[in-house]
């Protein structure tokens, strides 16, 4: 009887949608533990990438996450947002480089998000990728760009 009983409040939640399903960024897409160089949308400079293990741009960093695609992200943030416009755009991007993704790099990314009006969630994914300015550098090596992804 107990079996028939779950068996039917199983069937009436999956009816009614009650059932939950996960769908956080670590479920869509893998972690960027890397980064790569690739040419930028607009000055075709080379900009630095957050990517994953097989060097694919199609990943996510979040709170917790550490390595060198944490520091691309947090390079493009400070370059980019807060050093170019000579920090006008407010301290919140003024964040260390050190490749640990942490609450203040999370509070950055969500400033970016919400300057680029997309959902402020904190958590660096394919739509903050392709949305933020990532940081770069002309042949000479000077850290002198900032540009968009090209997907």
């Amino acid at each position: 009887m107990k079996q028939k009983i779950t068996a039917f409040l199983a069937a009436i939640g999956l009816a009614t949608g009650l059932v939950l399903v996960s769908s956080g960024p670590a479920a869509a897409s893998p972690v960027c533990p890397n980064s790569i160089w690739l040419p930028g949308k607009y000055t075709g400079q080379f900009i630095n990438i957050p990517a994953d293990a097989n060097y694919n741009t199609y990943c996510h960093l979040q709170l917790g996450a550490g390595g060198v695609g944490v520091k691309a992200l947090q390079q493009s943030i400070y370059w980019c947002y807060y050093v170019r416009p000579n920090g006008a755009w407010g301290s919140v991007f003024n964040i260390a480089r050190d490749g640990s993704y942490g609450p203040r790099t999370q509070a950055a990314v969500r400033a970016v998000q919400s300057f680029h009006h997309i959902s402020a969630d904190g958590v660096y994914g394919p739509q903050t990728r392709n949305t933020m300015l990532h940081f770069g550098q002309f042949e000479d090596g000077d850290p002198d760009t900032c540009d968009y992804f090209k997907p």
